[in-house]
């Protein structure tokens, strides 16, 4: 189960679908500074550490819910964080309790809840992943013999050794346009390779501009953060939403997680762009624009010549 995480207030986390469960980060390690440590619960500690942070857990639906918590175990593949089904799967997620397995919310309800994470002194040094869930079972529907679940989580990246924690790093390499299948916006995909010793979050933007100088657009966000463990290499995609004209342009992405932060830039083709990604014809739209310029102007000219017979 891939995810990102958490509920209103946006500032604090992502929302989860409106009448469900939401599950948010309130308290973080002192050195947390950066948005992605806000929303993460990310940390590095030595054998023999515990620790605790407080989330919140939120009724977002309209009717009582009881809502089950648990930690899941969770790894890092294909430019993705994924959480496993159900509780436990590794020693991250054995480390792992909450103070209350489940909670019983009216509508609108918040709760806060302690996570404690006991490190054993004989815990191996490296990197950990996993994530808090909150869950919840959806109806079942007469004609279905399936169940619902809604799940949400925060993630936890967890490094244990001694010393300080292990260097962060990213390399920002080729930038390029990807073939956009028909009906879709052109997407512009830079490659990133985690040269540190930590899983990150790469997301960011791009700008754009006509290599005449005559135009510039953007910017352009990221489609979702590219989490990477350390190694491994991917490619951040950012789609161009919006009507451009083909040929050249200089594309200028600044992509980060944390607070480390790299900037690159290309000169790419833009493809001509037949159909917008709402299944509107980019095309059509220009071409209706320059219908209403040309009945507008042609009004006019109507308007005037009128106005001048009855002058004369």
């Amino acid at each position: 189960m891939a995810f990102m995480c958490a509920y209103a207030p946006p500032a604090a986390g992502e929302a989860a679908d409106s009448g469900s469960v939401g599950i948010r980060l309130v308290a973080q390690s002192d050195a947390a500074s950066g948005e992605r440590d806000q929303l993460y619960l990310v940390d590095h500690v030595s054998p023999g550490t515990e620790i605790h942070r407080e989330v919140e857990v939120q009724n977002a639906s309209d009717h009582p819910q009881h809502i089950e918590l648990y930690p899941a175990a969770a790894s890092v593949h294909d430019g993705e964080f994924t959480a496993d089904d159900g509780p436990g799967g590794n020693d991250l997620s054995e480390w792992a309790s909450l103070e209350a397995s489940s909670l019983d919310l009216e509508p609108g309800e918040i709760e806060r809840v302690t996570v404690t994470i006991a490190v054993p002194k004989t815990a191996p040094e490296g990197e950990r992943y996993a994530a808090i869930l909150a869950e919840i079972a959806g109806p079942q529907t007469a004609d279905s013999t399936v169940l619902q679940i809604n799940r949400v989580g925060i993630r936890v990246y967890l490094s244990v050794g001694p010393g300080g924690e292990p260097p962060s790093d990213f390399a920002l390499g080729d930038i390029e346009v990807l073939e956009a299948p028909p009906g879709s916006w052109p997407v512009l995909s830079a490659e990133v390779t985690n040269t540190g010793e930590r899983a990150l979050d790469v997301g960011g933007t791009a700008t754009l501009e006509r290599q005449e100088g005559t135009m510039t657009a953007g910017p352009f966000a990221t489609r979702s953060p590219l989490t990477l463990a350390p190694g491994a290499s991917g490619r951040a995609e950012i789609e161009l939403d919006e009507p451009l004209p083909e040929g050249p342009w200089r594309a200028g992405v600044t992509l980060s997680s944390g607070d480390l932060e790299r900037s690159g830039e290309a000169v790419v083709n833009l493809p001509e762009t037949e159909t917008a990604s709402d299944g509107g014809t980019v095309g059509a739209v220009a071409a209706l624009l320059i219908g209403l310029v040309v009945a507008a102007a042609l009004a006019a000219m109507l308007l005037a010549r009128k106005y001048l017979r009855r002058r004369s």
